[in-house]
């Protein structure tokens, strides 16, 4: 089968990195198309297929993913309007963007998948949400599988939580490294290298979640384990408590999946 690439952006490099180093598909069964000249050179650089413009993309690939922005895709299906390729299997991995706008767009009887992914993926440890549109069977909705499995690990949701699982799958990663940048921050404001810093900051989150998938205690045992009673743990526990942190969390999460509902009206 052959795959194509809409968008050559940082989700679309970083989900053909994983494809590609899994060996599910080679570079030359893949098609890539970007608006952006530079992209589509790096693309060509790597050896891939590159098309001249959208439809070419459409029309000679049997799944095709749109790996852009939400806010591109308006544009991008209106193009998408004299495809031709009936036969092809739709991925979209653009935030907010309904199954039935794609629907609406190019047809009801096209097979789609929606995906969140998340940066990882570029070194086989993403992790994915999928849900299928009612013309796919077990077989589409294994091959569509395949494809985020072999970058990671995917999990089956219904479309309806596909807002609602953005903070916590795709734009994860960049909640992750704002609480270890400002970790490593805080160390060297208090006299540590930052290399010093890093090293021990990033270990101590590597060894954190080995330890938490291998005890097979909660989060809250641990956290037991690690504080003493009036010892130093527990101060600084107390003072996340204090500033009442988990609202903060949730307060991020919340804000970024208004942000996918609202770009779920754009199209519509």
């Amino acid at each position: 089968m052959k795959l194509g690439i809409l968008g050559y952006g940082k989700m679309g490099t970083a989900i053909i990195a994983g494809i590609t180093a899994k060996g599910l598909y080679i570079p030359s069964e893949i098609t890539v198309y970007d608006p952006n000249e530079t992209a589509r050179e790096k693309a060509k650089e790597s050896g891939f297929n590159v098309a001249k413009d959208v439809n070419e993309v459409y029309n000679c690939v049997n799944i095709m993913i749109f790996a852009i922005k939400p806010q591109e895709m308006k544009k991008v299906l209106s193009e998408l309007i004299s495809g031709k390729n009936s036969a092809v299997m739709l991925l979209t991995i653009a935030a907010g963007v309904e199954i039935a706008t794609i629907e609406q767009y190019l047809g009801g009887k096209l097979k789609i998948a929606r995906v969140m992914p998340n940066l990882p993926a570029s070194v086989g440890m993403g992790a994915s949400c999928i849900c299928y549109n009612g013309n796919c069977g077990d077989a589409d909705k294994e091959t569509f599988k395949n494809i985020f499995s072999s970058v990671g690990e995917v999990y089956e949701i219904t479309e309806s939580l596909m807002n609602t699982v953005v903070p916590y799958g795709g734009s994860f990663p960049a909640y992750a490294y704002v609480f270890l940048k400002d970790f490593i921050d805080s160390a060297v404001k208090r006299g540590m290298k930052y290399e010093s810093a890093e090293r021990m900051i990033i270990q101590s989150m590597l060894g954190s979640i080995e330890l938490y998938k291998k005890s097979g205690k909660t989060f809250e045992e641990l956290i037991n384990a690690v504080c003493s009673k009036g010892g130093t743990t527990i101060e600084g526990v107390n003072v996340l408590e204090k500033d009442n942190i988990a609202k903060t969390i949730d307060d991020c999460a919340g804000a970024c999946i208004r942000r996918s509902a609202e770009l779920s009206e754009l199209l519509k």
